[in-house]
């Protein structure tokens, strides 16, 4: 009986296709990807009005209650659409129809811009964010800030499923011909942060059932760094701190 089990669960297991043949079914079948877009183009503009509607109601006048609830509605949407986004993004990946579009920027700007993004998590959380920005850098640089931002709240965002009530910072500076972002998380009493971040160091397929939204965010941020034609560092552990870094060249 348990051989049957076993032999059923085998059967199963193969039947799912590898990652490396999905990637490659939206290189050769254009109209799936043309699908995939589409779908999440319908699918925005109603959740973007929820959004909107729903920041429209946190103005109005509620009692506490209703408050609560409404925020609780805003932040269930917003991973929502932030989810639709990611599956839309590596369906452009994975057609490599992936986009980087760089542009003069001030850096500090998209360190903030990525912490504003994460303030009503970050309440609940009790995290929160410090920004080290060296004197060095210059006032505009020529990068994608909006990937470069994505790559940053996923990273985000996987920690602090794990983490509560911490600060963590981040700081870029100048490295060689490009700029190297860091954030620097405190670690994690009795949780591998190495092992949670393995999808972004490294193109790892062989993940379990039960961590592929993760392995997607993750493996999403990965693919972003080097469609910017990035690099990924190895993790540098100092003291009590856990530092995941990327570099992007500048253009």
């Amino acid at each position: 009986m348990a051989e049957d089990h076993q032999d059923g669960a085998d059967s199963q297991k193969s039947a799912e296709p590898p990652r490396d043949e999905i990637q490659e079914l939206f290189q050769n079948t254009p109209w799936l990807f043309a699908l995939v877009s589409a779908l999440g183009h319908e699918l925005r503009t109603p959740l973007s009005g929820i959004v909107g509607l729903n920041e429209l109601l946190l103005l109005s006048d509620l009692n506490e209650q209703q408050k609560d609830f409404m925020q609780a509605t805003r932040v269930s949407t917003n991973n929502l659409l932030a989810t639709l986004n990611d599956v839309v993004d590596i369906a452009r990946i994975d057609a490599n129809k992936l986009s980087v579009q760089p542009s003069p920027i001030d850096a500090a700007y998209v360190l903030k811009e990525t912490i504003r993004g994460l303030a009503a998590a970050a309440k609940e959380k009790n995290v929160e964010f410090e920004i080290e920005f060296s004197t060095q850098m210059p006032r505009e640089i020529k990068i994608d800030g909006n990937r470069v931002k994505q790559a940053l709240l996923v990273l985000l965002n996987s920690y602090m499923y794990v983490a509560r009530s911490v600060k963590v910072k981040l700081d870029c500076h100048l490295e060689g011909r490009g700029v190297r972002f860091y954030c620097r998380f405190p670690v994690v009493a009795g949780h591998d942060l190495r092992k949670q971040f393995e999808p972004f160091l490294k193109t790892n397929d062989n993940v379990p059932d039960k961590q592929i939204p993760t392995w997607l965010r993750l493996r999403l941020a990965n693919r972003i760094v080097k469609a910017m034609g990035g690099e990924i560092h190895e993790p540098e552990i100092e003291g009590e701190m856990f530092n995941l870094s990327f570099s992007v060249p500048l253009t």
